[in-house]
């Protein structure tokens, strides 16, 4: 018969965490050591055949939440000790910080955040199940021929792995506390791996040891509220920047937030002075209330997506712990759409219009910011990027920032158009001669398109089904829009804002 396991490796005491330092496996193994003492004991041959039979009828009850203790163990505590646990570190480490090689404290936080997870696991099935056990056993000791029994488990064992219990989720208390996390759900993958939202912070040392050291000399954050720390982070990049730089939507002298009678806005000016020339078209405003919640949402946002067919993991974990991510990467998502509007204007007239008319100043002034947007915006959800990904009740929410990249065409147009004269805006032979080569580029494109539709007679589209689905190969995209804008024929419609003067009522007539 095999020898009891010794069971002094647990001291009476409560909340004594300090265990936890050197080694967290074998600190959790005493709860495979307790299952083998009480699989000896009621195993043992002395038990009288009475209270084997009492035994034996629990038998199977009392094995499934053992057995579920071990293989809790052998899934969340045993591959801390073997190398499993390093490529959990590095699949992490991938996964968390895709953007560069982590430095050591981020791999300090790596390991902390997987102790933390997978302890919590551990401890939250143990916990189930040695309650469940507790229970089992009181059974035994309302027979007298295993009341005996169910006193050596409960005096030696059982009174154990409860202090282990509260110093285990003492280990956990002092890691929450100290790094400001905690469990927020299952993974959907595996319901038994816990989810935390221990979010890395750069003004904290992720060395665990630093957990064990007494209060008075042990490092802590600068503030433990998380309001403040997430504040300091956001002082601390901002700090980086200058100028225009501190500010996503900062705005030129002729793009200041005007005043509505049902709100706040950000609008472009209307400056021709002709019946023509006075249309909702040449309007693009968005909602200072709107805006502001929409930037909220991109700087508490996990993932932007700043090329086109990016590939983002979107591992809720991962993305708990890249919140904040708006403010890094504010600047570079700026300097992306920029870079996107003057392609794009530049192309008009290089590419797409060429030698349209004298001034393609004024011109692209009628063209207008609206079809500066949607060119934009086609631009970045046709390509699949553009777009942020921030974590609202525990989900991972996909968000297109359509109203801050409108203020960013708002801005791009107010300067553009700061110092233009009112006569080259008024001039109607410019205008319409801008508007009669845009309708003979619709012309062309269209018969072209029309005789290639005309070959292809397997194709059960019709001819404005098959043009709208073809619309980037036969007139381009860009194109696209300014017929939109121009050609009252067109396929793809008219804009309404064409004809509409409902936009220029709400902002300009007094």
């Amino acid at each position: 018969m095999s020898k009891p396991v010794n069971s002094e490796s647990i001291p009476s005491s409560s909340k004594d965490f300090n265990r936890f330092t050197t080694d967290i496996n074998g600190v959790l193994s005493f709860h495979l050591s307790t299952l083998d003492n009480i699989k000896i004991l009621i195993n043992t041959n002395s038990v009288s055949n009475a209270g084997r039979e009492i035994i034996d009828t629990h038998y199977y009850d009392l094995m499934n939440p053992i057995k579920r203790i071990e293989s809790a163990f052998s899934k969340f505590i045993k591959p801390i000790s073997t190398q499993s646990f390093q490529h959990e570190i590095e699949k992490q480490s991938y996964e968390l910080f895709p953007d560069s090689e982590p430095d050591e404290n981020q791999i300090s936080y790596i390991k902390v955040k997987v102790f933390f997870e997978w302890v919590s696991s551990f401890a939250r099935i143990t916990t189930e199940s040695w309650t469940l056990l507790k229970q089992l056993f009181q059974i035994l000791a309302a027979y007298p021929e295993t009341k005996t029994i169910h006193d050596k488990i409960n005096n030696l064992y059982i009174s154990k792995i409860e202090i282990l219990q509260k110093d285990t989720l003492a280990f956990l208390e002092r890691i929450k506390a100290h790094y400001n996390g905690t469990i927020v759900g299952a993974s959907q993958k595996d319901p038994e791996y816990l989810v935390s939202n221990l979010i890395y912070n750069e003004l904290y040392n992720y060395d665990l040891n630093k957990l064990f050291l007494p209060t008075n000399v042990r490092e802590t954050p600068v503030s433990s509220n998380t309001d403040d720390i997430i504040e300091q982070l956001k002082n601390n990049v901002m700090e980086r920047r200058t100028g225009q730089e501190q500010n996503l939507t900062r705005t030129p002298r002729s793009a200041e937030i005007k005043k509505e009678k049902s709100g706040e806005f950000y609008y472009t000016e209307v400056i021709g002075s002709k019946d023509w020339n006075r249309k909702d078209a040449y309007i693009l405003y968005v909602s200072v209330p709107v805006l502001k919640e929409e930037e909220s949402k991109f700087y508490n946002s996990s993932f932007i997506s700043l090329n086109p067919n990016e590939n983002i993991n979107l591992n809720l974990a991962a993305a708990l712990v890249r919140q904040n991510s708006g403010y890094s990467n504010a600047l570079k998502y700026q300097k992306m759409i920029q870079t996107l509007i003057n392609f794009a204007v530049e192309s008009l007239f290089s590419k797409d219009f060429i030698d349209i008319c004298n001034d393609t100043q004024s011109f692209l002034y009628h063209i207008g910011p609206i079809v500066l947007y949607q060119i934009i915006q086609e631009d970045l959800q046709r390509r699949e990027f553009g777009h942020c990904y921030y974590v609202e009740k525990n989900a991972v929410i996909k968000l297109f920032p359509e109203n801050m990249i409108k203020k960013m065409v708002i801005d791009y147009w107010s300067e553009t158009f700061q110092e233009i004269k009112p006569d080259q805006v008024d001039s109607y032979m410019n205008y319409s001669k801008g508007i009669q080569g845009v309708k003979s580029s619709y012309a062309y494109f269209f018969e072209k398109a029309a005789a290639t539709r005309k070959r292809g007679y397997n194709d059960s589209l019709s001819m404005e089904d098959y043009l709208k689905s073809n619309a980037g190969k036969f007139f381009g995209y860009r194109r696209t829009q300014v017929y939109r804008r121009f050609v009252s024929d067109n396929v793809f419609g008219l804009m309404p804002e064409v004809n509409s003067t409902e936009l220029l009522k709400k902002f300009f007539d007094k």
